[in-house]
């Protein structure tokens, strides 16, 4: 049957299209990776308009050049692949090169590719049992010596190369002097991960003075590492700091390095003078390192900053130290850009604490977030200030907003909350004098008022009338997590009632978010509060 000129896909505009296209083949995207060869692929079966459109898109197949997927193809299928990139500059993806025959395929593949490659990443590359020579080094042989043979060669269009070369054991592989990366000719090289890489950053200066965006991995004896490679990158943007995963063999004490280079002053003072020009910063590493990194100051308060946490079983003996640098580094960066909304999104294992500037954020809780994370975002003209943290037990995020000092909170006018699970003691609320309007689901503020007015009632009733004493307006946001209406008020309404009978009245009940009617519904169960006005 033809396809039919109404069909949606026809009102579509030819650039809208590809731009489709090429978003759904992406394979660097995190969610993506495989699945975007696979949905490039399936979308030329939609129709003959889709399947001429991508055919004939070399830059879309330029960008799609997986070596996971062609190992498994024909020659015949990796010839046709290939060749619809039209000779265009490519980028090559695979995920774990672990065997002599995904190892053997690649390089036959990646070969005749080289001079093109503009982006590389192999997220592993690990074969066999190294060879230990007198001198007691792991170096190269058999397959992976070819595969490093093509890496070995001038590289005229590399921009990004990402590729982690370890033995199965997890030792680095030295690649020895003899053939050096892109033999030192790589002029357009702009991204390099040096965490697998053994040669020091300022032995091949040509090789890397232009990068803007590089991965270092975490000092194992001294902070002079970094030190040393940043005094030979004077148009670096972005630096990775990454626990090494092919030392980890090794028995060192990584935070101990911070604490000795302090010891010296100067060179931390050398750290810090070589991070501060940095637009980004980004920590993967446990827990005392991360402790470690901002007790010495190594964050730019100019720069945006992100934590991944590798788990190592630190959390618990980190946490007082961990609790401490958050507060301190929050005290310092809300001095610079005072925040003016706290955020509260607590899963049953998620605990999310927010504070920003842009009073739009929304409560939606992601379903993917690592088991801790930490993001600090400064003001600019792009980005409202960001000061997000996940931590993995309900002990640690109540804690830390226990740990800030009254004063923290001074500029925050709105609190938005999405609470499940327990709810401990909120002593910090008590320092939210300026709040104006808070932001909640039902369910929260019902179980938060039950907690807050049953304290109230065991020790001074009248502390009910100190909270919050600038708040005018609650918005009641819609409960995505249940279908059913939410009627559940009577410890939220008895702490309306307190607050009217101590003349601090709530002037505003806001339940537009919900639809009419809910909202109808909830309306006579307010009715004993007279001085509040009810919006729906």
């Amino acid at each position: 049957m033809p396809p039919k000129c109404s069909a949606p896909i026809f009102t579509l505009d030819d650039d809208v299209l590809q731009s489709i296209f090429t978003l759904n083949a992406d394979m660097f995207s995190p969610s993506s990776g495989e699945d975007a060869f696979k949905t490039t692929l399936t979308s030329t079966h939609i129709c003959r308009a889709w399947r001429a459109a991508i055919l004939s898109n070399a830059l879309l197949w330029a960008r799609l050049v997986d070596l996971d997927v062609l190992a498994r193809l024909k020659r015949s299928g990796v010839r046709e692949v290939l060749k619809r990139c039209k000779g265009l500059p490519v980028r090559v993806r695979a995920s774990e090169l672990s065997d002599a025959t995904s190892l053997k395929k690649a390089t036959g593949i990646l070969g005749p590719l080289w001079e093109r490659v503009e982006k590389l990443v192999v997220e592993r590359v690990a074969v066999g049992t190294p060879v230990v020579h007198t001198g007691g080094k792991f170096e190269l042989n058999g397959d992976l010596l070819s595969f490093w043979d093509i890496l070995s060669r001038p590289a005229p269009l590399l921009r990004h190369f990402d590729v982690d070369l370890r033995w199965a054991s997890g030792a680095n592989v030295d690649v020895g002097t003899n053939r050096p990366l892109c033999n030192n000719d790589a002029p357009m090289i702009r991204h390099f991960n040096a965490t697998h890489y053994t040669d020091p950053i300022s032995k091949c200066p040509a090789l890397f003075q232009h990068l803007s965006s590089i991965t270092l991995p975490f000092p194992r004896k001294k902070v002079d590492e970094i030190v040393d490679a940043l005094k030979n990158l004077p148009y670096l943007k972005s630096l990775s700091i990454e626990d090494d995963p092919g030392q980890r063999h090794l028995k060192w004490a990584p935070p101990s390095v911070f604490d000795a280079a302090c010891r010296q002053g100067e060179t931390m003072n050398h750290l810090r003078l070589q991070l501060a020009p940095l637009q980004q910063l980004h920590l993967k590493a446990g827990v005392q390192k991360w402790a470690s990194f901002l007790k010495h100051h190594c964050v730019p308060l100019s720069c945006a900053f992100y934590y991944t946490n590798v788990p190592d079983n630190t959390f618990e003996s980190a946490y007082d130290s961990i609790m401490d640098e958050l507060a301190n580094f929050a005290r310092r960066v809300f001095g610079r850009s005072p925040p003016t909304c706290m955020v509260l999104r607590w899963g049953e294992t998620q605990y999310e604490v927010l504070f920003t500037s842009d009073g739009d954020r929304g409560l939606e809780m992601k379903t993917k977030w690592p088991p801790i994370s930490f993001t600090y975002l400064p003001a600019s003209s792009v980005s409202p200030f960001t000061f997000h943290v996940l931590l993995p037990k309900l002990k640690a995020s109540a804690g830390l907003l226990n740990y800030f000092a009254g004063d923290s909170f001074a500029s925050i006018t709105a609190l938005k909350i999405s609470l499940r699970g327990p709810i401990p003691n909120f002593h910090f609320l008590w320092s939210l004098k300026a709040i104006e309007v808070i932001q909640a689901d039902l369910h929260t503020l019902d179980a938060l008022a039950e907690k807050l007015v049953h304290n109230a009632t065991r020790q001074d009733r009248d502390s009910i009338s100190n909270l919050f004493p600038n708040l005018n307006i609650i918005r009641v946001a819609n409960n995505s997590n249940h279908h059913e209406f939410d009627l559940e008020v009577a410890f939220f309404v008895n702490f309306l009632l307190l607050r009217e009978g101590r003349k601090k009245q709530l002037k505003t009940l806001d339940l537009t978010e919900l639809d009419n009617s809910h909202a109808e519904a909830l309306i006579p169960l307010f009715s004993g509060i007279p001085s509040l006005e009810i919006l729906h």
